[in-house]
């Protein structure tokens, strides 16, 4: 990276070092105007809340408005009164009654869901100590962050050093230690000797997993363990019939990832690249055949695509992706790893032809 400064352009950091945040009688009167408008979730202290919420004293919403709200949203969620949690709204109404009635697009992107950790919360005395805990903490981070932009560029302290001391974190949940790594910054360039040892870092455990709901496929193929169901199929004669088993898996089953090779009309038109719009997450990953070695465990349910000659070993490396739903297409063709002289159509255990799934998917 090359950093190019003046002295005067100091003036820009020291700005955004020191952002603006809400006061906390305009915060608590946002507050309430937003949890005055919030709508129940079917799950117990949880509700929406709409974005466009007014606090008195305003004559109306607006994109500012808008952005205020979240403001105070994402600082009571810093000081501990609630969580927040973001549905991005995918399949929207685009016609200009529904433009009319939204006076910013932010409000139109995404539902916010809020879960109550404090009863406190409309409490004035309580939520001004929260938030001005929370408030001097943001603004010692601004403080911290500048001074070691301070320290790198007008002292001359090591790239690295600096590097380490940012990213560290001493959070009792998620401690993050960074390893010092020198790419040969100003201060070392001219060293005798650079410290290249690089330490692994060690991954924390992640403590809570959404399960991908499997209730749709069950319902529909009862016999089929979803954990891993070979699908056979004509890769030439049937792209239709597998784009319409990728949106429902991808609408209807949660299927979250596709692993195809890199040259794969799916990965690389329009009709496969704008799956995700059918996601309820609004989010499809797009993988490759070259990953299977390397291949990580993740709590996403997983479609694997071969459309050409298939070998041994990526037969075998699909089988053991470990997902809580796999649905693996092969061409009819493939044969058999430890049968060489038959099919693998002719051996496979709880698997299914394409045909048979989009005639009970679509029935």
């Amino acid at each position: 990276s090359l950093l190019v400064y003046d002295d005067s352009d100091w003036s820009i950091p020291k700005s955004m070092a020191t952002p603006t945040i809400i006061s906390n009688e305009l915060g608590f009167a946002r507050w309430r105007a937003l949890y005055e408008s919030r709508q129940d979730c079917q799950e117990d202290n949880c509700f929406t809340v709409n974005l466009e919420a007014v606090r008195p004293g305003l004559p109306g919403s607006s994109d500012e408005n808008v952005r205020w709200n979240m403001r105070t949203l994402h600082l009571m969620s810093r000081a501990g009164f609630l969580i927040l949690e973001l549905e991005p709204s995918i399949q929207r109404d685009t016609s200009e009654d529904t433009e009319a009635s939204s006076t910013s697009i932010h409000a139109t992107l995404a539902t916010v869901r809020v879960r109550l950790l404090r009863e406190d919360h409309l409490l004035p005395d309580a939520w001004e100590e929260a938030i001005s805990n929370s408030r001097e903490r943001t603004l010692e981070s601004g403080r911290r962050n500048l001074q070691l932009m301070q320290q790198m560029l007008v002292h001359h302290r090591e790239v690295s050093e600096t590097l380490a001391e940012l990213y560290r974190s001493r959070s009792p949940q998620w401690p993050v230690e960074v390893t010092r790594v020198c790419g040969g910054c100003p201060v070392d360039r001219s060293a005798e000797f650079r410290d290249n040892y690089y330490h692994v870092p060690a991954a924390s455990p992640i403590h809570r997993i959404t399960m991908v709901e499997v209730d749709n496929w069950m319902v529909r193929f009862p016999h089929l363990d979803p954990r891993y169901v070979p699908v056979f199929y004509a890769p030439q004669e049937q792209k239709a019939e597998l784009l319409r088993l990728l949106s429902w898996l991808v609408a209807e089953c949660n299927v979250q990832e596709i692993c195809t090779a890199r040259d794969s009309w799916i990965a690389n038109t329009p009709e496969g690249r704008h799956l995700y719009k059918r996601a309820p997450s609004g989010v499809v990953i797009h993988r490759s055949h070259h990953e299977l070695e390397n291949e990580p465990y993740t709590p996403l349910a997983r479609v694997t695509i071969f459309e050409s000659q298939v070998t041994d070993t990526q037969i075998e490396l699909a089988r053991l992706v470990h997902r809580p739903m796999h649905i693996v297409l092969y061409p009819l063709q493939t044969h058999d790893p430890n049968h060489p002289s038959r099919c693998l159509i002719d051996t496979a255990t709880n698997s299914a032809r394409l045909e048979q799934l989009h005639a009970v998917i679509h029935q």
